[in-house]
């Protein structure tokens, strides 16, 4: 017989494996650091393997890493289990350095979480198929009924059906007016005939997608689940506000729909991001402007009249107006503050086309960075005149805002830089934008870094 519940002791099985796993990087780590197999048998070693392990086990408890199910992505299992390896480096070299575990070589700490890493990642690239063939194979699946055939039931229907490795077999929906339903011969029967349906055939989950009118039955069915020992779920009636993904939080007891998550509201996240950009504008500002800015500035004096730098008021944090300084690549004109750059434009000297070519023109927006208008990693600040005129035109245009805007940005460094002047090219942008706002990372930022320079060296064909 199928089974039809998730086994009891799958989290103890994948705690005991990777335990296994560590345990075996350990000692392949020490043996190949030290060269000598008396280390292993020594009392330090011992304790060390105590720490790694107790450790361990901390660290994954508290970080939920094998709180994962049958919807849990294969990305998401991979990032959870990295995010797990990095807390725990950092709690055993901190633990390390205190104790002054002297037999501890840095060498076998590299070789230690680079290999666990590997073997702890393909336990699970090899795991997480297996059991996607053994659901599909129709065993350890889940029978689950959905109440509300309308719009909102037949997305999750299409969802659970579309995938056979989630495990999860649709015996079919109850509604109370089947004349209205997509899928009529999907239909078992009414809502109330539900209950002892699910009792009866003994239902796994009850998926209730009514809308919020129907408040009294969706009490009812919760009581009864509950009281019957059957798990009961409720796809919130939110597409009338929200269309795409929604993301939940609790404000004290109260539960909260928002549109979007935003990495950069948490005090940790700015913290971080502002000390990376102090510190990198400072480096920037204090090694590379003394010699730099008087070369370049030389250069500019020597193609064209006029000053070496050129501000211009954009768009920042919360649309507010800050001044924005780049080197100056044009020759003076009265349509700077109005007119975009745009291929082959004839104001552009050609100091100023190399200058852009390379971004090197945006260098003396580390000043802005220093004193807290710009980021080095953000959308890129736009004129007021577009500012105005995009927002009207093109939906989530002011999301943009509410970080501060960047020297380069995710937009910048997979394709869209440059020349906005078509909507259709802005509207891609702002995707982008979007994006790295709802996905910020640290990593994210340092990523877009190395793009950067790289497009820096090899010059950027979007540039104008």
């Amino acid at each position: 017989m199928p089974g039809t519940r998730y086994s009891r002791y799958l989290q103890f099985i994948l705690l005991l494996c990777d335990l296994i796993l560590l345990n075996v990087s350990l000692f392949l780590s020490y043996l190949y650091v030290f060269r000598n197999l008396r280390y292993i048998l020594e009392e330090r070693y011992i304790i060390l393997c105590l720490f790694y392990n107790m450790t361990w086990i901390l660290v994954s408890y508290i970080m939920q890493l094998y709180g994962v199910n049958r919807y849990s992505s294969s990305q998401n299992i991979i990032i959870r289990l990295t995010k797990v390896l990095f807390v725990h480096a950092f709690i055993m070299l901190s633990i390390v350095f205190i104790v002054k575990f002297y037999f501890v070589s840095r060498y076998m700490v590299i070789h230690f979480y680079g290999l666990f890493f590997i073997l702890a990642a393909l336990f699970r690239a090899l795991l997480i198929p297996l059991a996607k063939w053994y659901r599909k194979a129709g065993f350890n699946y889940r029978k689950i009924i959905i109440i509300g055939a309308g719009s909102i039931g037949n997305e999750v229907m299409n969802a659970f059906t579309s995938d056979l490795s989630i495990g999860l077999k649709f015996l079919g929906f109850f509604d109370d007016h089947p004349e209205h339903c997509l899928h009529k011969d999907k239909i078992i029967g009414v809502v109330e005939e539900a209950k002892e349906f699910a009792v009866s055939n003994n239902v796994d989950e009850v998926i209730v997608a009514l809308p919020d009118i129907a408040d009294q039955k969706i009490k009812d069915l919760i009581n009864f689940c509950e009281n019957h020992l059957v798990r009961i779920k409720i796809v919130p009636d939110y597409y009338r506000h929200f269309p795409h993904r929604v993301y939940f939080d609790f404000f004290g007891s109260i539960p909260l729909l928002y549109a979007r998550e935003e990495p950069l509201q948490g005090l940790t996240n700015r913290l971080l991001k502002r000390g990376f950009d102090l510190i990198f504008s400072a480096l920037v500002i204090l090694l590379i402007f003394p010699w730099f800015v008087p070369l370049i500035g030389l250069l500019i004096k020597m193609g064209s009249k006029g000053p070496v730098f050129f501000g211009q008021k954009r768009s920042g944090l919360n649309n507010k107006v800050f001044k924005m300084w780049k080197f100056r690549t044009m020759i003076m004109n009265s349509e700077a503050d109005n007119l975009q750059a745009i291929k082959d434009d004839q104001r552009i000297t050609p100091i100023g086309r190399f200058l852009r070519k390379t971004n090197l023109d945006e260098m003396p927006q580390f000043i802005n960075v220093f004193i807290g208008d710009m980021s080095v990693i953000g959308p890129r600040p736009h004129m007021l005149k577009h500012t105005e005129e995009y927002s009207k035109i093109i939906d989530n245009y002011m999301v943009r805002h509410f970080v501060k805007p960047g020297l380069t940005g995710w937009a910048q460094v997979t394709g869209y830089r440059g020349e906005t002047g078509q909507p259709e090219k802005m509207v891609k942008r702002v995707e982008r934008d979007v994006w790295y706002i709802e996905n910020w990372s640290f990593f994210l930022d340092l990523k877009i870094v190395i793009l950067t320079i790289a497009s820096m060296i090899k010059g950027d064909e979007n540039a104008v």
